[in-house]
């Protein structure tokens, strides 16, 4: 499972080869995709801010 970050980066990269495309097909995929890796980042924000919460509720 990636972490936040990790995601994020990879919109990022995603984003920035959209920007590069020359094709619209092309940039409009890669906008999709970066999309779907933003969401997983939220996802995984969510789920470390849950695991931080449970460590700490354990100590």
């Amino acid at each position: 499972m990636q972490s936040a970050y990790e995601c994020f980066n990879q919109a990022a990269k995603c984003e920035q080869m959209a920007e590069e495309a020359m094709d619209d097909v092309d940039q409009k995929a890669l906008l999709a995709e970066a999309a779907r890796w933003l969401e997983l980042g939220n996802e995984a924000t969510l789920r470390e801010a849950d695991e931080q919460r449970t460590r700490r509720s354990e100590e």
